[in-house]
């Protein structure tokens, strides 16, 4: 992974169905380089099943965390700064809502 605060995570709200769910995932990564970024990579998120009542499970959507670096000119080198600044913040929110 990169430096913390040089990346950015989205979270994705996914077919359970395997087939579809891997479709969709690939759509959302072509999508994802046509704006210009790349995927680091899928991580499926902790779902507690019995925090939510029997009408809610059955209409939950499988639930991944997708994370993408921003571009190195949207973000400060210098070691004093640990995380992106404003403007690097804003740039990447963008690029991932538009995609």
């Amino acid at each position: 992974m990169p430096a913390p605060g040089a990346y950015a995570v989205g979270m994705v709200f996914l077919p359970v169905e395997k087939h579809n769910r891997l479709q969709c995932e690939g759509i959302f990564e072509r999508i994802v380089r046509e704006e210009g970024l790349s995927v680091l990579g899928w991580r499926d998120t902790p779902v507690n099943g019995d925090a939510i009542g029997r009408e809610a499970r059955v209409s939950q959507p499988y639930i991944q965390q997708i994370s993408s670096p921003g571009r190195k000119k949207w973000f400060r080198t210098s070691s004093e700064f640990a995380s992106p600044t404003r403007y690097a913040a804003d740039h990447v929110e963008l690029a991932l809502e538009v995609s």
